[in-house]
């Protein structure tokens, strides 16, 4: 980077795009603020041999368009910081160069920098009048929690320390979960319906620097209760099944018993003619895999 020390001015336009939108809960037009346009118009005077009027001069004189009138911008905010730890600053690439006028009696070279689509924040510390950027470390920015190990209809928030707010959330490779930021808390909320899977939730800021929190979500352990049955021809039980994905189905061998199932409740019937017996009768849950629960059966006389 060179420092522009010869313009005669400084101010930063941020030239704001906004929108009016009619809202039913609201008695007149509301303006929503949609992102902001940054430019800075300079004044440069004219010196031979000094390096930014060189490079403009050359950028001027062949008619750079496109790619050609790009430059990486850095604005540093010397009011703001020191030069140990740095003063706040934006890295801002892609810049245009957009040039207005050449005033010959003044001697100045008239320019519009008009910023790039992404501004980077960061520090900056000066040496020599050369800037050094640093980027907001993504170290800065981390969270409370490693690894999120959770269960269907589950709900967990994870809190952010650091970085540079607002910030957004997002999840990758995996289903029925959702996630959704309010201030520096993102809350995770898994589908009673979710199957066991695997993925990410992404956090970011606005200095686009990111946290990986990688979930798993597991269905709970499948247990039945009570886990022993023992009837009598036209008798019946209730077994109350836990954990596992809903609705359940059922497989046994059992030739003497009928088998029910509403949400939890398994009912198990031993019909008029059933023999004694003895075997098992297996709960299936809907995950992928399934989990299973296992009900001993017994059939007396």
């Amino acid at each position: 980077y060179n420092r522009i020390c010869k313009s005669q001015e400084l101010s930063i336009a941020m030239n704001p795009e906004t929108e009016d939108y009619n809202f039913i809960c609201k008695e007149m037009p509301e303006t929503v603020l949609k992102y902001y346009k940054p430019s800075i118009s300079q004044n440069l005077v004219m010196f031979k041999d000094e390096p930014v009027f060189e490079e403009l001069f050359d950028m001027w004189y062949n008619l750079v368009t496109d790619d050609d009138a790009k430059r990486d911008v850095m604005i540093v905010y010397m009011f703001d910081g020191d030069n140990v730890d740095g003063y706040k600053a934006w890295s801002i690439a892609d810049s245009t160069i957009v040039f207005d006028e050449m005033a010959c009696t003044d001697n100045t070279l008239n320019f519009n920098i008009n910023f790039g689509g992404v501004i980077e924040l960061g520090t900056a510390t000066i040496t020599d009048g050369h800037p050094t950027f640093t980027p907001a470390s993504s170290d800065a920015m981390h969270v409370d929690v490693d690894v999120l190990l959770m269960i269907p209809g589950e709900t967990r928030t994870i809190n952010i320390i650091g970085g540079v707010g607002p910030y957004d959330a997002h999840t990758e490779e995996i289903d029925d979960v959702t996630v959704s930021v309010v201030g520096s808390v993102v809350t995770v909320e898994v589908s009673e319906y979710a199957l066991s899977d695997g993925g990410h939730v992404i956090i970011t800021d606005t200095a686009s620097h990111t946290v990986d929190v990688p979930i798993t979500v597991t269905a709970p352990v499948m247990t039945v209760s009570p886990s022993t049955v023992t009837l009598q021809p036209e008798q019946s039980e209730t077994v109350t099944v836990s954990g596992g994905i809903t609705p359940y189905t059922y497989n046994t061998s059992l030739t003497g018993v009928t088998v029910s199932i509403s949400d939890d409740t398994v009912t198990i019937t031993a019909n008029q003619d059933a023999t004694v017996e003895e075997g098992v009768v297996t709960i299936i849950d809907s995950d992928d895999p399934a989990n299973t629960a296992d009900i001993n059966v017994t059939i007396t006389e």
